[in-house]
């Protein structure tokens, strides 16, 4: 499938309301998210009943009978990364804003892939994005000087289709499983039980994946940006506030635990991930390659000094030096 054109659980932007102070709602004109919702909108929606719930098991879809898919142009906190379920509803959100953003960084992510461009760019990007007051909110393409034409070379379109959909599955994946399990609100509950109940989704979504066949090639993409948005010391008045946040306040967690477990899982049943694929053992290799590459994002990922550096290298960035990128 061609992507282009009561209780809530997210997935990793929600625990930064307190942090960030932009409108990312703005992010986009409204014209261009309602362009975006028509072509986004219709295959969301194929792709969620088709590929998806068609191949549930008959256990699963009647732990969720009344599920549904929402689409609007903004998420509940108006943020690019805001993908969400509703539990009580049996609701899972993905926003055009998230989509539209997830897609424009895999068209980024693959150009510059392509044509050897300096991708810690796209990283620098985020945290400009994120953490710099002065950078005004702006689309990935646009910050990183991706030509409109980047879709035009078959190894981009091809790499960022891929990178979307298999990150798309695993998101509906994900909050599929949080409302057929029932999970609590994050409120409610220990950081403990919080993070159970994400490595609970993450495995439910690997399972269909592994299931139908779907390659998980575009996670390791996916959880390298996530681990960008999640928040670094320096958001935090001291390093003892920002331990504490770690320890006992964010519920929805990208921990270096929960990216093992993925990391785990996907070597555990590279085979099956891969059956279906043109050459399997060459997935299968590229399964483990992604593998390890999301178990170093949760080598580093609470590594207070490292963040720290990230976020000082990201801030010193231009945008000039962004938007040269792949000169």
């Amino acid at each position: 499938m061609v992507f282009r054109y009561g209780l809530i659980l997210c997935l990793s932007l929600c625990s930064l309301a307190p942090v960030l102070a932009k409108d990312f709602g703005r992010l986009y004109d409204e014209q261009i998210l309602r362009r975006a919702a028509d072509v986004y909108g219709p295959n969301l929606q194929g792709l969620f009943r088709e590929d998806f719930l068609s191949r549930l098991t008959l256990q699963e879809r009647r732990a969720a009978p009344r599920i549904h898919l929402a689409t609007p142009l903004l998420g509940a906190n108006r943020s690019p990364w805001d993908y969400y379920a509703l539990i009580d509803r049996q609701r899972i959100v993905v926003p055009i804003l998230s989509v539209k953003f997830l897609d424009d960084l895999s068209i980024s992510y693959a150009y510059m892939d392509r044509f050897g461009c300096d991708r810690e760019m796209l990283f620098n990007y985020l945290t400009k994005l994120l953490y710099d007051e002065d950078y005004p909110p702006t689309p990935p393409r646009a910050a990183l000087g991706i030509p409109s034409d980047a879709l035009d070379d078959a190894f981009v379109d091809d790499v960022s289709q891929k990178l979307l959909k298999s990150s798309i599955f695993f998101l509906i994946g994900h909050e599929y499983g949080h409302v057929m399990h029932r999970h609590r609100g994050y409120g409610q509950i220990s950081s403990a039980e919080a993070q159970r109940q994400e490595n609970q989704s993450d495995d439910f979504a690997l399972g269909v994946m592994r299931r139908i066949g779907v390659a998980p090639m575009g996670l390791a993409f996916f959880f390298a940006m996530a681990s960008r948005i999640e928040p670094v010391p320096a958001a935090f008045d001291s390093q003892a506030d920002f331990d504490r946040y770690i320890r006992e306040t964010q519920t929805h967690p990208l921990t270096g635990s929960r990216l093992r477990n993925v990391a785990d899982y996907m070597r555990e049943h590279a085979v099956a991930f891969a059956r279906l694929q043109p050459d399997p053992q060459a997935y299968v290799r590229a399964i483990a390659s992604t593998a390890g590459d999301i178990e170093k994002i949760g080598d580093t990922i609470h590594d207070g000094q490292f963040r720290q550096f990230q976020l000082q290298r990201g801030l010193a960035t231009s945008g000039r030096q962004l938007r040269a990128a792949c000169d």
